[in-house]
């Protein structure tokens, strides 16, 4: 009897044991990589499918296609122009890219054209819009993708080298989920200056223009992103309420003469619980600061309300530009020392 009590004592405090270990274990932050990450290929801009099974990525003035698990060979979608500034990936056969070409005429100045164009699987490019804006009559914006999947863009008049805001009108390229009506009364986070490239108060503002509410006031902000339930604002790496109270969710950088440290970028994840940006340290190697050297990196993932914390730091890569899959469950990422694209499961 009395060995029999003892077994069960010992079975009693291992289980004890077990379990503390597991609760001691889950409160830790986690500040490694939860799962190895795969290889996709080399290049960059990476973006998902709609589906989330692949990734598109440039590479040598190419655009491919690879499956997002790294099986299988990678697709070459067909040759970009030269000065393709970026693309959007509409669905499984088509791609809108935009491109801003400057150049110099001899006699006539500096010429700027920035133009649209849809990109079928197989190479097939399509002119969509053009605007010369160096004659100064007429301006394009990038393409936007709206929370509903309407892609389209901005086009306004332009008077003394001005953009005419109030004529500004957003041209539907694909419809989303959608009536294009509705699409257009969608809300997106803007600044109080002529758009999100601007510094200044966060306001939101429905595509067609017609609504508009002031979230801040006296404060700066730049390139805000609303997040995808509408109900908070990215911007800065500060999380902003729409009654205008924020929260940090990216602690500060610390500088030194040499090295610079300092968060950067910032995503909303697709259920807007969560955020990925980089952090990067980087060295100045002159005294004008214009040659650095990124010497470390690393992509972190917080929730909104700035609590918690992930963090994907491999040994010896430069993780950078992370971008959610549609599903919110993993992460695509370039390392910055290779250019290799990487996709990591996240918890």
């Amino acid at each position: 009897m009395r060995s029999r009590n003892l077994i069960i004592g010992l079975v009693c405090f291992l289980i004890v044991v077990v379990v503390l270990s597991m609760s001691t274990k889950s409160e830790k932050p986690e500040e490694m990589p939860l799962y190895e990450p795969v290889l996709i290929g080399t290049g960059g801009d990476p973006h998902w499918s709609p589906d989330g099974t692949k990734l598109a990525y440039v590479y040598k003035n190419a655009l491919y296609v690879a499956n997002a698990d790294g099986t299988g060979e990678r697709l070459k979608v067909g040759e970009l122009p030269k000065s393709t500034q970026g693309f959007v990936w509409v669905d499984s056969t088509q791609f809108i890219l935009w491109e801003y070409e400057r150049r110099r005429i001899e006699g006539k100045g500096w010429e700027k054209i920035k133009r649209i164009k849809s990109v079928r699987t197989g190479g097939t490019i399509e002119s969509i819009v053009e605007a010369e804006t160096s004659k100064g009559d007429f301006y394009i914006s990038s393409p936007l993708v709206l929370n509903d999947g309407t892609v389209g863009y901005y086009g306004a008049r332009i008077s003394e080298g001005k953009v005419l805001e109030e004529q500004k009108t957003f041209r539907i390229i694909k419809p989303g989920k959608l009536a294009p009506d509705s699409a257009l009364e969608q809300m997106r986070a803007t600044t109080s200056g002529h758009g999100s490239i601007l510094s200044g108060d966060l306001q939101l503002e429905s595509v067609d223009g017609t609504v508009r509410k002031r979230i801040t006031s006296g404060k700066s902000y730049s390139f805000p992103v609303l997040s995808p339930d509408g109900t908070k604002i990215l911007a800065n790496l500060y999380v902003v309420d729409l009654d205008g109270s924020e929260t940090r969710v990216a602690e500060l950088g610390v500088d030194t003469a040499d090295i610079s440290e300092s968060p950067m970028g910032g995503t909303w994840s697709p259920d807007s619980k969560r955020i990925a940006y980089t952090r990067s340290m980087v060295r100045i190697l002159d005294q004008d600061g214009q040659i650095m050297k990124t010497i470390a990196s690393e992509i972190r993932i917080v929730n909104a309300d700035g609590t918690g914390r992930q963090v994907i730091d491999i040994p010896d890569m430069l993780e950078a530009n992370p971008v959610w899959s549609p599903d919110g469950t993993r992460i695509a990422f370039i390392d910055g020392k290779t250019s290799q694209i990487y996709v990591m499961r996240i918890r």
